[in-house]
């Protein structure tokens, strides 16, 4: 993934807002949404999206571990 974003674009940039962070025990979850901008390496076109994103840890010992990341689509209020 970090070589995709990397050589898929020349510019880019990711905010961030609304993090949340919950631990219970050796298990912890952050939430947030993201707002993501960049210019295509190929032909310097503009790419804008927007999201929603958890990401799942485990504790070993002293150290956090991501171990699952999963996106969404921004909520959509009806």
């Amino acid at each position: 993934m970090y070589k995709f974003f990397g050589s898929a674009f020349s510019e880019r940039k990711l905010t961030v807002r609304d993090v949340s962070v919950h631990v219970n025990g050796d298990t912890a979850w952050v939430e947030f949404y993201w707002h993501f901008v960049a210019k295509k390496s190929n032909d310097g076109s503009m790419v804008q999206t927007d999201g929603r994103e958890t990401q799942i840890y485990n504790k070993t010992g002293n150290r956090w571990e991501l171990v699952h990341v999963h996106y969404s689509s921004p909520a959509i209020a009806r």
